[in-house]
């Protein structure tokens, strides 16, 4: 039986020689696998708490926007029994535009529509003395 092959052949018991003493009977893809430096090793291991600082972060930052999320549809359906309508909450958008064509645009359900657009004036300049004063 030749290890690491899985194979079996006969032969004469001259040919067959026993195994060195520091022989590691590891798996043939561990043994591929050449030793590290210290310094590769500790990059490694620099890698890998970096890693897991990051993932640690991550699931941080999911927790508190999950904790938002809830804390914002506990106010939303609060408002909800009371009968007080909440732009985006009761499926309407709040930059919805009214059917009507003569309709005015707005945030909806603030009750105001857009503010006027006040006509930008030409600043005139008025050349005086003054810089000589």
């Amino acid at each position: 039986m030749f290890k690491g092959y899985n194979n079996t052949e006969l032969v004469n018991a001259s040919q067959i020689k026993a195994l060195p003493a520091n022989y590691q009977t590891l798996a043939p893809s561990s043994s591929n696998k050449r030793k590290l430096s210290k310094v590769e090793e500790e990059e490694k291991e620099r890698k890998k708490k970096k890693n897991e600082k990051k993932v640690e972060a991550k699931a941080a930052k999911a927790k508190e926007q999950t904790q938002k999320q809830a804390t914002w549809q506990k106010f939303a359906k609060k408002s909800e029994k009371k009968g007080i309508h909440i732009a985006g909450v009761s499926g309407t958008s709040i930059f919805k535009t009214p059917d009507n064509p003569l309709g005015r645009v707005g945030v909806t359900g603030s009750g105001k529509g857009m503010t006027e657009v006040a006509p930008r004036a030409k600043h005139k300049f008025d050349l005086t003395d003054d810089a000589t004063a």
